[in-house]
Formats: C-alpha cells, structure tokens, sequence
C-alpha cells in the first residue's frame, strides 16, 4: 500500500472526509485528494500532523500494518 492508500484508507476508517482533513492539518482539500492520488506527497512537516490528526505515525502512513496471510500449509495441520 503506498503512502495515498494509506492516507485515504485512515481517513475513511475514521470516518473523515477530504475537507476535514485538509481543515485539520491546514490545506485545501484538492491537496489532499492529490495525496490520496500518489500526485503529490505532504512534505515532511505536513506529513507529521496528517499522522497526528489520523492518530496513527508518521512511519505507519509508509508502512501500514497489514493482516498476515495464512499459510495454506497450516490449514491442514491437525
């Protein structure tokens, strides 16, 4: 998942929308959209306080823990 997923997946989990978001961290929502896009990233400043405002880190945004796959070996272990 790249950083735009990320940003757009928090965002809709807390039930925000692109317009409060970008009012939180103080931009526009079209900036946000273009994040959320992959057309432009937040600098590193922004990036801190869309993490904040998503209640989550800055390293989460980069790298969001995902549900591990289940082996198809350990289906068949009794």
């Amino acid at each position: 998942m790249d950083l735009g997923c990320a940003i757009r997946a928090r965002r809709q989990e807390l039930g925000m929308r692109q317009l409060d978001l970008a009012c939180a961290v103080g931009v526009t929502n079209s900036a946000v959209s273009l994040w959320e896009r992959g057309e432009t990233s937040p600098n590193y400043k922004m990036l801190l306080k869309v993490a904040k405002v998503l209640g989550m880190s800055a390293r989460d945004l980069f790298y969001p823990l995902e549900e591990p796959e289940e082996k198809e070996d350990s289906k068949n272990v009794p």
